[in-house]
């Protein structure tokens, strides 16, 4: 899981990319998880310690991150 900071547009290798500046989130508290029957997923987030440029097509879906 990641929050994006932003999106931006750049040459990589000659070409034009669309990329997105995320802030990972930790894996999911396996214990939460596994009482929740796979559906509460507590994440610990990172912020600027775990910045990553992404390509925008790896995002596959939006989800909410209560804090």
């Amino acid at each position: 899981f990641a929050e994006v900071q932003y999106f931006f547009q750049t040459t990589i290798r000659g070409e034009d990319e669309t990329v997105a500046l995320v802030s990972t989130f930790g894996a999911p508290d396996p214990q939460l998880l596994a009482e929740s029957s796979g559906a509460l997923r507590v994440c610990q987030y990172k912020g600027v310690a775990a910045l990553e440029v992404i390509p925008v097509k790896n995002i596959i879906s939006c989800i909410v991150m209560i804090p």
